[in-house]
């Protein structure tokens, strides 16, 4: 099943929901997505792409005045899929308006993969990998506010200090 129909989210009664539900239930701006490792087993892209088109309508039927910002795949490996599918992120942008960022230039090492000092496990960013990915969007923003800068933005002080460290309910 996809991450997008599985209901891992809770919504504001407590019961869990799938992802369009969840968002579906916020007030949303702007909304950033970025998902499809989960779905890096599935054979080809033609599913993943049928997911993905899905949830850009779902989401757009919700939120019709909120921009929708679709991020590439973290490089958590050198799978040929993760090039495929952020192309179908890139494709599925363009063919639905929305902008594409490709965070991956920021967090790609040499070999290619996510480096290890970005991540506790090889796939989900540490501290540090939060940091480059927030400095990515910040630098890298599309139309309107980036991320973190509002009229409710960080001191510097807060902005200097590193992003909290994962919670054991929020690793793998």
């Amino acid at each position: 099943a996809s991450a997008t129909e599985l209901e891992n989210w809770k919504g504001e009664n407590g019961k869990k929901v799938s992802l369009a539900e969840a968002v579906a239930a916020a007030d949303c701006g702007k909304i950033y997505l970025m998902l499809g490792v989960n779905e890096l087993g599935w054979k080809g892209t033609n599913i993943f792409r049928g997911h993905a088109e899905n949830l850009i309508r779902r989401l757009k039927a919700d939120h019709p005045d909120a921009e929708l910002v679709i991020q590439s795949l973290l490089p958590v490996s050198t799978d040929q899929r993760i090039l495929a599918y952020n192309q179908v992120w890139r494709e599925l942008a363009e063919e639905n308006g929305c902008a594409y960022v490709d965070v991956a230039e920021a967090l790609t090492g040499e070999d290619g993969c996510l480096p290890e000092e970005l991540s506790f496990d090889g796939v989900h960013l540490n501290r540090a990998g939060c940091r480059l990915w927030l400095d990515y969007l910040r630098t890298h923003s599309v139309a309107g506010e980036a991320p973190g800068e509002s009229a409710s933005a960080q001191t510097e002080s807060e902005e200097a200090s590193p992003a909290p460290a994962p919670t054991e309910s929020e690793r793998p």
